[in-house]
């Protein structure tokens, strides 16, 4: 999260670090629209999940997207996926019964962040074949504009359905 923040911090001027667990909905709402990024940092993946649902924010994002860009880090992007089920066995920090927790499911595919080319036999090992994944490295991303989908920092390797 430290990393993150000081790439942030570099990258921008003027940042506000916000814990919505310590925030309500209202001042989610207002501090939020009026924003330019809401940047939404990683950790713990059905925890923020579970965050962003039980705190209302899931219910304003739409809302709140009809003018502030969203960004997701870790975590953060994972939310938007099918499912949170790579969380159950992503390497380093497996998290039992992520899937379990409803994502938002935006996309119909899964993210895989930190994705380094050591992890792809475990990734092929632990994929459902039903679904599709999309490896992220961390100088890779993509964005999500009116269902459309860019690349950017390089070919994404993409593991299809099978």
């Amino acid at each position: 999260m430290y990393r993150d923040i000081n790439f942030v911090n570099k990258l921008f001027k003027n940042i506000e670090i916000f814990d919505i667990e310590k925030m309500s909905l209202e001042d989610m709402e207002s501090e939020f629209k009026s924003r330019e990024i809401l940047w939404i940092n990683g950790g713990n993946t059905s925890y923020l999940m579970k965050r962003v649902r039980e705190s209302g924010l899931e219910n304003i994002l739409p809302e709140i997207l009809n003018k502030t860009v969203y960004v997701g880090s870790s975590a953060g992007s994972m939310i938007w996926s099918k499912s949170l089920e790579i969380a159950e066995w992503y390497p380093g920090g497996s998290e039992p019964n992520a899937s379990q927790v409803t994502d938002m499911g935006l996309l119909n595919f899964q993210i895989f962040p930190h994705y380094e080319e050591s992890m792809l036999e475990l990734i092929k090992e632990k994929k459902k074949q039903d679904e599709e994944y999309w490896l992220l490295k961390n100088t890779q991303a993509i964005s999500y504009n009116d269902g459309v989908i860019t690349k950017h920092g390089g070919e994404i390797k993409i593991l299809r359905k099978e």
